[in-house]
This record gives structure tokens, sequence and C-alpha cells, in this order.
């Protein structure tokens, strides 16, 4: 089902990556409904803020929006989840079926464009997502101003080392939407070589810390050994592995908890790239 207003107003921002959103939300409204069938619904308008009682929950400043919808009437997303969804790695399906990646690239997209995103779903009733993004004025010059500070971006060359390469997809396209060229690699070894070839071309390391053959905190510190200044983030599921203080004594810049949050992700990123963190 189609409620499309044509005479919407404009919005600025990359057609190419607001096309993704609309794919992506879609596609997983068909998901929702693949073994029940069901209608999809399709809505894109003008929106008033305040107006709905999302000011709050969105955090959006106050100011017209025009406001993507897909709404099905599938499975639903259950209480423990639906806080969860826009997280990098989270996914409900089934190994090998599903990287998480989606939710989390699209709320990074929303989010650069000062919009914002926001779901309702009940379980077995089917979920609403609905997409704001902040239109052009009259004058067709400026936009509303997106309200509090975002994810962070930068254009920086970043080198990201996984040994799982769903991972490694996630990571680059989330960091890619924020503006970062990126190199990924599946191995500690594989990385040290391109960064020992051209340790001047990288801004920057993120690396997982377990991986068989080197592991992420022996790599950073071959990596120091070569530029000792470059920031080195690692990235590990296990806290046992090794611990946030022994990290930081290495000269390893800052240690995250995987799932992290794609706000924690970019803010710690920014900060070590614009030289505010340890060291």
């Amino acid at each position: 089902v189609r409620n499309i207003d044509d005479n919407c107003p404009l919005v600025s921002g990359d057609a190419t990556q607001i096309h993704q959103v609309a794919l992506n939300l879609m596609t997983n409204g068909f998901h929702a409904m693949t073994n029940m069938g069901g209608t999809l619904t399709i809505s894109l308008g003008a929106l008033e803020f305040p107006g709905e009682g999302l000011l709050e929950e969105t955090g959006l400043m106050p100011g017209q929006y025009l406001c993507y919808s897909v709404a099905d009437t599938g499975v639903g997303i259950s209480r423990d989840n639906i806080d969860k969804i826009f997280d990098p790695y989270f996914t409900t399906k089934p190994q090998g079926k599903g990287t998480g990646l989606g939710l989390a690239v699209i709320k990074g997209i929303v989010e650069n464009h000062g919009g914002a995103i926001h779901v309702e779903s009940r379980p077995g009733f089917g979920s609403l997502f609905r997409v704001f993004f902040p239109t052009i004025n009259e004058d067709r010059k400026t936009v509303p101003s997106p309200g509090p500070a975002r994810n962070q971006k930068g254009d920086e060359h970043i080198l990201l080392v996984d040994d799982q390469k769903s991972v490694i997809n996630v990571e680059r396209q989330v960091l890619e939407v924020l503006g970062y060229k990126v190199t990924g690699r599946l191995s500690g070894k594989d990385a040290l070589d391109t960064f020992s070839a051209m340790p001047d071309r990288f801004d920057l390391v993120v690396t997982d810390m377990s991986m068989p053959g080197m592991t992420g905190d022996e790599l950073a510190g071959k990596i120091m050994q070569i530029r000792p200044e470059v920031p080195v983030i690692l990235l590990t599921g296990y806290s046992e592995s090794i611990g946030r203080e022994k990290a930081l004594k290495m000269g390893i810049r800052d240690l995250l908890m995987k799932p992290v949050r794609l706000r924690e992700f970019s803010g710690v990123i920014r900060r070590e790239l614009d030289g505010n963190g340890k060291n």
C-alpha cells in the first residue's frame, strides 16, 4: 500500500544514502512477513514538530520534517530486542543469514542528515518504522538545526582488522557512512604487512582482539613499533581476553567491548583522531 504525498517539501541529502534507507526498511518489512504474508504500507509526507509526541523520544528540534514510514503486519519485535536493533552486530537471524548491518547503517545515515528514526512494534502485530529528515526552508538555502551532536564524522583513513568477513563488512559500511576511508584486512599478519608497506597512509587502526595467528594486542604492539603516534583502538567480545588497564599501559588508545554502540564507536574514533585521547 502506498500513501505518498506528491507535494512533499524538499530535503537536502545524499540521494544514494537516502535510497539505501528506503530500500533497506522495505526489505526488512518484507522479511518480517515471509512466512505469513501480510501488508507492507509505505508512506511519505510532511510533519511539523512538535506534533505527535515524538519530540522528546527522537531528540529532534521543533520544525518541519519529511516523514518516510514503513509499516508491516509481520512477526513484530520483542521488548527485549527493540532497544538493541540499531546496534551494530545485533541480529535475530540464524547464523550466516544476517550481520545486523542494515539498521545500524540506516541510523547512521539518518542522524548524519540531521534526522531521526523511531520504531513501534508489538510481537505478532507487525512494526512501524518512521524516518524524519529536516526539510529545506522556503528560501531553499538552509535547513533547520539538527539539534544535539549525533554520530561524529570524518574523512581520515582507517585500517580495520577482523578475522570475520561479515564483521569487516558491518564496520566498513558504518565507518564509510560517517565519511571515513576504510581498508579492511582479515588477519593480523595481512594488516601488519599492509601497514608496514605504507605506514603513513593510515590515520588510525581498529582491530579485533581474538584472531588466529596474531592477536589484536600483538598487532597493536608491532604497529606502534613502526609508528608510535598512530592511535590503535581494540575491540573485544571477551572481557577476560585483555583488561582495559593493561591495554592502556601498552599504548592502545581505547578498548571497546562488543557489541559497541554506533555513537560510542564514532565518538571514540573522532576523539583519538583529534588527539584528545590518551598519549
